[in-house]
């Protein structure tokens, strides 16, 4: 049994949908949080339509982010060397 099978027994049992919420979701607000400092975003304030886009982007790249680990974790469980 390899590092990945137990990985992916691990993410089995916690289900798809969880595990892309605990993988992606804070993938996305890290790196909105990231790129709006380093872009410097929030110099207008943090209640603002741009800020608003910018939050929905990151965590809507964050589940697809989720659903990527998901499915490249299941290949490389069942790969067999």
């Amino acid at each position: 049994m390899t590092i990945y099978d137990t990985f992916w027994l691990a993410a089995k049992r916690k289900g798809f949908v969880r595990f892309v919420i605990e993988t992606g979701l804070p993938f996305g607000l890290i790196m909105f949080i990231a790129t709006g400092v380093i872009y410097d975003q929030f110099s207008g304030g943090f209640l603002n339509l741009n800020v608003f886009k910018h939050v929905v982007v990151w965590l809507v790249g964050g589940v697809f982010f989720g659903i990527y680990q998901w499915y490249n974790l299941k290949r490389r469980a069942s790969v067999k060397v």
